[in-house]
């Protein structure tokens, strides 16, 4: 039996706009893009109805309505008035936000457009009809919510067991999916010798900037094909999976309350890159080297993250240098460098530096 929703009868038109969205977990659950694709055309083609257009987010969680650029134009078309009716096989498909549901439908109302869910029954032009909407959509949200909640829990169970959750973002690893096997890790020789690199490179005295620098000098990239940054070395140098632990944040509840933020590291069942005497050496020095932020210049810089560098159009950042005079005083000189420069190096862009004059409103640029 045909089950439908709808604000209003279409009127003067058959034109529709189909909506099919799926996530990764909704792939599982059989709501595939085809499948849904091909309930809807078949309503379509029954009704004598004509398709504007069928709008397809592909492995986007039905959340929020950000991120969604299936449904954005969707918004965007709806305003123009380019149709007249949008459908979809089920109401969750819509969102599985109560507020970004009710906020769509709105939207469709002001513009006299109707909607309608090939799966579910209620007329949403009476009162009884506009709680079953609502309802409907909380049960989306709960469900939403749970997936959530039990994906997180899953991944704290295979953490707690040593088994590797962070997926192809780490390097030295990748995610292996094929063949008859489970889904694990395993190393990558020619990633896991940078690693190694990094790790002799910095216990030989380098810095993280100098090793930055090296780096992208070299033309080496980091896991997302990205030149390196200050804070990608760190992180690479302070990664425990490099040692074959794992660290994952306990999702604990207390009194019926969530307590969350509870850090745990446990050996992992993965194949470790770095020893463990380079790794207390490099942590060693990590700490000797780790100073408290403290600010050098009590200075206003007032356009700093405002001005844009003119070569690659990263924000200026702050930057100083010291000139000592013959008479022993220290002359300060103030500057705004290219951000990209700062913090990965002359391989990323050039200083592209410009004076900070004190109060005279004027701003040369400096050689570099």
């Amino acid at each position: 039996m045909l089950i439908r929703f709808l604000f209003m009868e279409v009127v003067n038109t058959k034109q529709i706009a189909i909506y099919v969205r799926v996530s990764s977990d909704d792939q599982v659950d059989g709501y595939s893009i085809p499948g849904q694709l091909e309930e809807l055309r078949t309503y379509a083609a029954e009704q004598h109805l004509s398709i504007y257009r069928e709008y397809v987010d592909d492995g986007y969680s039905g959340k929020s309505i950000d991120g969604r650029p299936a449904m954005l134009e969707l918004l965007a078309d709806a305003k123009q008035g380019r149709f007249h009716t949008v459908i979809t096989w089920k109401l969750n498909r819509l969102a599985r936000n109560l507020a970004d549901q009710l906020k769509m439908l709105e939207i469709f109302k002001q513009h006299n457009i109707g909607y309608m869910s090939l799966t579910e029954q209620f007329d949403s032009s009476t009162a009884q009809g506009n709680f079953a909407t609502q309802m409907l959509g909380a049960i989306a949200q709960m469900e939403r919510e749970q997936i959530a909640q039990n994906t997180r829990l899953g991944m704290q169970k295979r953490s707690a067991a040593g088994n590797w959750n962070s997926g192809n973002n780490v390097l030295g690893y990748e995610w292996v999916t094929e063949g008859d096997t489970e889904p694990h890790v395993r190393m990558v020789p020619h990633e896991a010798e940078l690693v190694r690199m990094i790790f002799e490179q910095y216990r030989s005295g380098r810095g993280l900037k100098a090793i930055t620098s090296h780096l992208n000098d070299a033309g080496y990239m980091t896991k997302r094909n990205k030149p390196f940054s200050i804070a990608a070395v760190r992180g690479i140098l302070t990664n425990v999976n490099y040692i074959g632990q794992i660290q994952y944040t306990a999702h604990e509840k207390f009194n019926g309350a969530s307590n969350d933020r509870s850090k745990r590291v446990v050996q992992g069942t993965h194949e470790p890159i770095i020893s463990i005497e380079l790794w207390n050496e490099v942590q060693s020095l990590l700490n000797q080297r780790s100073r408290p932020p403290t600010k050098q210049v009590n200075r206003h810089y007032p356009l700093a993250g405002l001005l844009k560098c003119p070569v690659c159009g990263s924000s200026m950042v702050p930057s100083h240098t010291k000139a000592y005079r013959k008479n022993g005083n220290i002359h300060m000189n103030h500057y705004y460098v290219c951000g990209e420069y700062r913090n990965k190096g002359p391989a990323a862009c050039k200083a592209n530096a410009l004076t900070a004059g004190a109060g005279k409103g004027k701003h040369h640029y400096v050689s570099s």
